[in-house]
């Protein structure tokens, strides 16, 4: 049973307690149960979607951390370069191709400053970023890239997009 629908139920029940003049301790125990039941039913939807509002996502338990290294894990899965390279200080273009799409993916789904995404993927500066989203936004405007292309498979791979 997915959270909303936990609550929902939880909800329904309060009210028709309330109407029949049950104790609130014993509202009070149905309330926790809904909401524990709930916590545990989005820590399990969670494996499956790394995205939502902020309040999904910290409802979810789910922090910026890990939402970085899930995309991580799905550009390395999607590109074959090692996260040690994406991270690293090289600039073939075997590796900086699945590192923009990595700064970009990291913006669109995460609330990092640009500074905080440079410092991630190996302490680069904001400006780095920038000029990396820049560019996938381009490539995307205009038909696609490389880069691009990795974005938008990791984006599918997630169910967005």
């Amino acid at each position: 049973m997915k959270a909303y629908e936990i609550l929902r139920e939880a909800e329904n029940a309060l009210a028709w307690e309330r109407k029949n003049d049950v104790p609130v301790a014993t509202m009070f125990e149905r309330l926790e149960k809904a909401v524990s039941e709930a916590v545990t039913a989005l820590r399990g939807e969670r494996r499956v979607r790394i995205v939502g509002t902020p309040v999904e996502r910290c409802a979810a338990g789910i922090d910026d951390r890990e939402i970085v290294e899930r995309l991580l894990q799905s550009v390395v899965r999607g590109t074959n370069v090692n996260a040690h390279d994406i991270l690293g200080a090289r600039r073939t273009a075997r590796i900086s191709q699945p590192r923009l799409a990595m700064y970009w993916l990291i913006r669109k789904y995460t609330a990092l400053t640009l500074n905080e995404i440079g410092t991630v993927l190996g302490g680069r500066n904001h400006a780095t970023v920038l000029h990396a989203i820049r560019k996938i936004e381009s490539q995307r405007a205009y038909g696609g890239g490389r880069a691009w292309d990795i974005a938008r498979a990791v984006c599918e791979e997630i169910g967005h997009e």
